[in-house]
């Protein structure tokens, strides 16, 4: 499994990714601060499968049904799939994956919050300094043709 940057596991154990009722794969289920990760083992029909989810796609996770050995977990996404998981002790699984989506979504809405204030900010410096350009122009400083390039290079960065 090639982890991301700044990526952390935070979670791993064996699971069963049940596909239908017939059809189950066995092999690793990983949770990290960005992913929801299934790797098949080789012994399955059907060769390596891997099952690679974005937390950001996630809505959310909750305990499922219990057989004699584990349980499942029922993951849920954005376009109404269902990824169902038999796990050992199901409900530390599905707490777990439930904070890390929520933790995950949070931490993206202050990601865009950081963006959209660097941005005014970097829109407030560029507008103070067309202003200044401006009165430099006013006050005969600078010709037409320099205050238009300049204003021109600032109006690029936004």
């Amino acid at each position: 499994m090639n982890l991301l940057n700044n990526e952390k596991i935070i979670k791993q154990g064996k699971a069963n990714f049940i596909k239908s009722r017939v059809n189950t794969l066995g092999g690793t289920l990983c949770l990290t601060n960005y992913r929801l990760i299934f790797e098949a083992h080789g012994f399955n029909f059907g060769g390596k499968t891997v099952i690679d989810l974005n937390l950001g796609q996630l809505t959310r996770c909750q305990s499922g049904k219990i057989s004699l050995m584990s349980g499942q977990i029922e993951v849920f996404d954005k376009d109404q799939n269902i990824y169902t998981f038999s796990v050992f002790d199901r409900k530390t699984w599905a707490d777990t994956i439930e904070q890390e989506i929520i933790q995950y979504r949070n931490n993206h809405q202050e990601n865009i919050r950081n963006i959209n204030n660097t941005t005014i900010l970097k829109q407030s410096d560029s507008l103070d300094k067309i202003k200044k350009l401006k009165d430099l122009y006013d006050a005969g400083v600078i010709t037409e043709e320099e205050f238009n390039n300049k204003k021109a290079k600032l109006l690029d960065e936004l």
